[in-house]
């Protein structure tokens, strides 16, 4: 009878260190000299965008796993004049005027709104 009770205990501690791994990123940019990365810790995420120009894009997709609940995006950059965030559902638009007081804008969409 001990036998089946440690199999099972055996089964549900790799079960859990398998879902423990973090999820594995497709990262492609525009530029060869843009660089982007992906870090995951404690469920948040944190992408670092780096660019020179800031002129670009760059395409992030999960190949294992998925994305956390909560991601911080920081940008590196020369300039920003728009950036475009979307899930394919959900898209996040920013912009930063390069004259006056640099004003700043963010809009939310979901669907078919735009």
């Amino acid at each position: 009878m001990s036998v089946p009770s440690i199999a099972v205990v055996f089964s549900i501690a790799l079960t859990a260190i398998a879902q423990a791994a973090p999820p594995q990123f497709d990262i492609a940019t525009k530029k060869k000299e843009d660089r982007v990365t992906v870090a995951v810790a404690n469920d948040k995420g944190t992408v670092d965008i780096h660019s020179k120009s800031g002129i670009g894009s760059a395409t992030i997709t999960p190949t294992s796993g998925e994305w956390p609940k909560k991601v911080i995006v920081r940008f590196h950059l020369g300039g920003l004049e728009r950036f475009t965030v979307s899930t394919g559902i959900t898209i996040l638009n920013g912009s930063v005027a390069s004259y006056g007081e640099n004003a700043k804008r963010l809009h939310l969409s979901q669907g078919n709104e735009r």
